[in-house]
This record gives C-alpha cells, sequence and structure tokens, in this order.
C-alpha cells in the first residue's frame, strides 16, 4: 500500500541541479574547448552519478539555457554557451 507524503519543492531542485550541471560544465569544458554528445554524456553520468537517460536530458536542458551551444562547422560537437557565476 502507497502513502503520499507530500511534493518536493520544485525550486530546491532546480537550484540543485543547475549547480551540478554548471560544475559539470566548467570541468569538462575547461580542458578542452568542444567536445561529443556521448562524451558529456559519459561525463555527466560520472560527475552527478545519473543514468543515461537522465544525462541526455541534462544535455537538452543546457541547450535550452544556452549553457551549452552546438557547433554548426562541426556536426555532433558541443562548446560552451555561457554559464552563470
Amino acid at each position: 500500500m502507497h502513502t503520499y507524503v507530500g511534493e518536493k519543492a520544485q525550486g530546491r531542485k532546480g537550484k540543485t541541479q543547475g549547480n551540478g550541471i554548471d560544475r559539470c560544465c566548467r570541468n569538462n569544458f575547461g580542458r578542452q574547448r568542444h567536445c561529443t554528445c556521448a562524451v558529456l554524456c559519459e561525463q555527466i553520468q560520472v560527475m552527478l552519478d545519473v543514468k543515461e537517460r537522465t544525462a541526455k536530458s541534462y544535455i537538452k536542458f543546457m541547450r535550452k539555457k544556452e549553457v551549452i551551444t552546438k557547433i554548426t562547422s562541426n556536426v555532433g560537437y558541443f562548446t560552451i554557451g555561457n554559464i552563470q557565476n
């Protein structure tokens, strides 16, 4: 039997997710200027301890927020966008 204990606060979850993503990007793109989606996905999985599906949704989130941008001249590569300090 299931019991209801309430809902998780959305503001806190988003803030934690954003901090982890920013830290992951700084770490990954601090060493190199661009990387593939597969490498970025793997880095997110290791650093944030999430599954592949979640890492891909984080990449989609980062593209939407313009934290990372896709390189038009090199298909499949991402570069750093704008990260808030």
